[in-house]
């Protein structure tokens, strides 16, 4: 009946762990189907041919990329000064090197408001900050705290009796009825 228990109390905290996890999982399928999406349309435009009217010319010294700059999110896409930007032509001149780029503004917004969530959650009020402390404080003791029987008692039991149940189950004292109790139906 313990083990049942035990098993019981594992499935529930791997489903509370995994209801938790959901809005995360969601977030981030949702940002990537998003990033996907606004890729593709920024590849299409590329490959169909970008006036020179909206490319752009950044040009940086080798010393500047070597501090991190930008922000590479691939061989083709950085961010610099919170703008996105997908490079069509890449030069060197003696120390410096120039990017022709496509200011991407979907993909701008899309990490802008990815920014904000993550700033908006990280940087709460004071009284948010305690209230999201204990509910941390009530999960990690709930899922982390290690097994009591002792406290795993029905309500309204005493202390003694339940520790008297607890040392009875594990010495064999205590045995089930029998006949076991009718069920209903």
């Amino acid at each position: 009946m313990i083990l049942f228990l035990l098993q019981l109390r594992q499935g529930f905290a791997c489903l509370l762990i995994g209801i938790f996890c959901l809005p995360a999982l969601g977030t981030w399928g949702l940002f990537s189907l998003q990033q996907q999406r606004i890729r593709k349309e920024i590849k299409q435009k590329i490959k169909a041919g970008v006036p020179l009217s909206q490319q752009t010319l950044l040009g940086f010294s080798k010393n500047e990329l070597e501090s991190g700059t930008l922000s590479w999110m691939n061989d083709h896409e950085f961010r610099y000064q919170g703008v996105a930007y997908d490079v069509l032509k890449k030069t060197s001149q003696q120390d410096s090197i120039y990017f022709s780029c496509i200011r991407d503004e979907d993909e701008t917004r899309l990490f802008k408001t990815l920014d904000d969530q993550v700033s908006k959650i990280l940087n709460q009020d004071e009284s948010s900050k305690s209230q999201k402390e204990n509910t941390f404080r009530f999960y990690r003791n709930l899922f982390f705290a290690d097994f009591n029987p002792n406290a795993q008692c029905l309500l309204g039991q005493s202390q003694d009796r339940c520790t008297h149940f607890v040392e009875g189950l594990s010495s064999g004292l205590i045995t089930p009825e029998n006949p076991p109790p009718e069920t209903f139906t």
